[in-house]
């Protein structure tokens, strides 16, 4: 792309480099640097979302766990139940 940034400079006059310009803006090659800056601020945003909400499941995962544990600990005494009754 330099070369023919280059090979405009040397060959044609500014109406062409003002087309040049023209064309990359429209096929979004060129942008500005607000709109650049913008993207990344969105793309950090969600970045951060992804994160917390990855720590968000990692603690629920954990959540699960102990709760099927407490619930094997009350299957277990609920089954013991009738054994200490005698029956």
């Amino acid at each position: 792309m330099t070369d023919a940034v280059a090979w405009a400079l040397a060959n044609l006059g500014p109406g062409a480099l003002i087309v040049l310009v023209v064309l990359l803006i429209l096929s979004g090659r060129l942008v500005p640097r607000r709109a650049l800056q913008d993207m990344i601020n969105e793309r950090d945003d969600w970045k951060a979302a992804a994160q917390a909400k990855d720590a968000t499941i990692a603690v629920q995962a954990r959540q699960i766990d102990e709760l099927q544990e407490a619930g094997r600990v009350a299957t277990a005494v609920m089954q013991a139940l009738p054994k200490a009754a005698g029956k």
